[in-house]
């Protein structure tokens, strides 16, 4: 099989923390940006996109190159196989990272409400600064960017960039989303402007299991939150569920299932949803030890707080 991914000649991913950390795409590892270079022309960036022409696997691409291995599916195999531009067509921008959630499949880096349990665990605090070094990039060649955080609907951030884009009408936004916060009628119409719109929710199971595994979230305030987004957004608007498989769920996948099909498997025109699934990385993945789980999760049981910094 070719090794060959066009991600890195094609995308950024942009991450605002300790000071901005800069990938090929939001699976890679991360390197601090250097600030004497553009951000498209990193050297860090230079040297996978070198590896990949000369036929290499980057180290930097690990996750890719394992899940391959064990017969799943890849970031490089679903979008990084497209003509190599060679200039950014599609960004993807880590918000910051403040979040009204402390999901037990997350931690302190993506999440704010995870940082007063992160100190008393002994974790480290990432240090987060606002998300405006997208503004350093040419935007005239964009048709896609994605959002993510944190909660990226939390902040303005995301709407500052849209109306930068100069070729909305060119250009497809995507979000991953928690569910709990609803975008203004402001958002709504701005929305409108872009070729397409999709608001991908994280949900990985329903009920009380739900809002166990998302502390700070109600089950029935998202439910209804998603309805209404079906109801209220643009007609460009499409919808997806993207679900973390993890030892939490893992055993309880058919309940999710049957929600989907039952209450969320269209957008209000009848177009099918999206609903994939990606593996939990981290202590709560499949291939973490049973009792390492049981530790750490008992650990989380003795401090149930959801704080936002």
């Amino acid at each position: 099989m070719s090794s060959w991914c066009s991600e890195p000649f094609n995308n950024v991913y942009l991450e605002n923390l300790n000071g901005g950390r800069i990938a090929p795409c939001c699976m890679a590892k991360t390197e601090k940006i250097n600030q004497y270079y553009t951000l498209y022309n990193q050297p860090y960036l230079q040297d996978i996109r070198k590896q990949f022409l000369q036929g290499k696997q980057p180290d930097a691409c690990v996750q890719c190159w394992k899940n391959e291995q064990q017969g799943l599916g890849s970031r490089r195999l679903d979008k990084g196989q497209q003509q190599q531009k060679n200039s950014l067509i599609s960004l993807e921008i880590n918000v910051n990272n403040r979040c009204n959630l402390k999901c037990r499949i997350c931690g302190p880096k993506y999440s704010t409400a995870w940082h007063s349990d992160a100190r008393k665990m002994g974790m480290d605090i990432p240090k987060p600064s606002k998300n405006n070094l997208w503004k350093e990039l040419n935007l005239s060649k964009l048709q896609w960017v994605h959002f993510n955080g944190g909660e990226p609907l939390m902040s303005t951030d995301h709407a500052e960039m849209l109306e930068a884009i100069p070729n909305k009408q060119n250009c497809e936004v995507y979000y991953n989303t928690n569910g709990t916060i609803r975008v203004s009628n402001a958002i709504l119409d701005l929305w409108q402007e872009f070729k397409l719109v999709k608001i991908v929710f994280s949900i990985d199971d329903v009920a009380e299991d739900f809002e166990y595994q998302r502390r700070g979230a109600s089950w029935k305030q998202v439910e209804e939150n998603m309805l209404w987004y079906k109801d209220n957004a643009p007609h460009n608007t499409m919808f997806g569920i993207n679900r973390t498989i993890s030892r939490y769920n893992v055993d309880r996948l058919e309940y999710l299932n049957k929600w989907v099909n039952d209450v969320f498997s269209t957008n209000r025109y009848g177009d099918t949803n999206d609903f994939t699934d990606q593996m939990a990385l981290g202590v709560a993945g499949l291939d973490t030890s049973k009792q390492n789980f049981d530790d750490y999760n008992m650990k989380l049981d003795l401090i149930e707080t959801v704080e936002i910094d």
